[in-house]
């Protein structure tokens, strides 16, 4: 992915997976929000699509979850943040992680298998 702080000194960051928010917008330009991002914040859906990644010969898998489902099913423990030994790998955000009832499925969030989550939401993979 393009244009990410993570990336540094490179023109790019491989994430093993990135999440961003497309909010849609009645009136105006849809907008992404990307907390890593060196454009704008937030940024135009137009903008970002052509800086980030997405006219380059490496296109990524995009997943849509609607946001309430997101809100409603995703917990994280931010184990997958820690070493083995439960050191950060890099600063933990200042946030509170969403957890619900000690679950974590953040694998299951970030899989590209169709057949998963599908009795809790109806989501979009696509590759563009």
């Amino acid at each position: 992915l393009f244009a990410q702080r993570a990336a540094g000194e490179r023109p790019f960051v491989v994430w093993d997976y990135h999440v961003v928010m497309l909010e849609e917008a009645e009136e105006s330009s849809n907008l992404i929000w990307d907390l890593d991002t060196l454009l704008p914040f937030p940024c135009t859906f137009d903008d970002y699509w052509k800086a980030a990644e997405y006219s380059r010969s490496n296109k990524g898998f995009w997943k849509v979850i609607p946001c309430e489902k997101y809100l409603e099913h995703f917990s994280s423990d931010r184990s997958h943040m820690k070493t083995e030994d439960g050191a950060w790998l890099s600063p933990a955000p200042s946030w509170e992680p969403i957890l619900k009832d000690g679950l974590n499925n953040l694998d299951d969030f970030i899989s590209m298998d169709s057949k998963i989550l599908t009795d809790i939401i109806e989501f979009t993979v696509f590759s563009l």
